[in-house]
């Protein structure tokens, strides 16, 4: 119970308007161990590919604000470095799906549709 009012705190404290969470070293783990499909888009603010993929970023973390089994989530790899260099990030925009301690990479076009097919696609079956 007290680890769901942490993961609910630092999820008010760190979701923007558009449900989409910033990821930091110290709240990463928190989230990828959350029992949910948590979605990371790995950038840097200078990137020209990482600005154009923001807007429809942004609005596949719309799409799943109501999901309960989802987390949309991005690291500023100028801000976080290590973190993103133990995710093996070696260029920008990365994109990546956690389902716990197993991850796997998006490699489709970067469209709304796409991206929220991976989601799905990478969200366990309920039992």
């Amino acid at each position: 119970m007290r680890t769901f009012f942490a993961l609910l705190l630092i999820a008010l404290v760190s979701a923007n308007s558009e449900g989409l969470v910033s990821l930091n070293p110290d709240n990463f783990k928190t989230y990828q161990n959350s029992g949910k499909t948590l979605l990371v888009k790995f950038f840097a603010p200078w990137c020209g590919h990482c600005k154009r993929l923001a807007p429809t970023y942004e609005e596949v973390a719309q799409a799943f604000t109501e999901n309960e089994d989802v987390i949309i989530a991005e690291v500023n790899c100028d801000d976080y470095r290590e973190l993103c260099q133990e995710h093996g990030i070696r260029g920008f925009p990365t994109v990546l799906v956690f389902n716990g301690e197993e991850s796997k990479k998006f490699q489709e076009q970067r469209t709304v549709e796409e991206l929220k097919k991976f989601v799905l696609e990478n969200v366990p079956a309920k039992n």
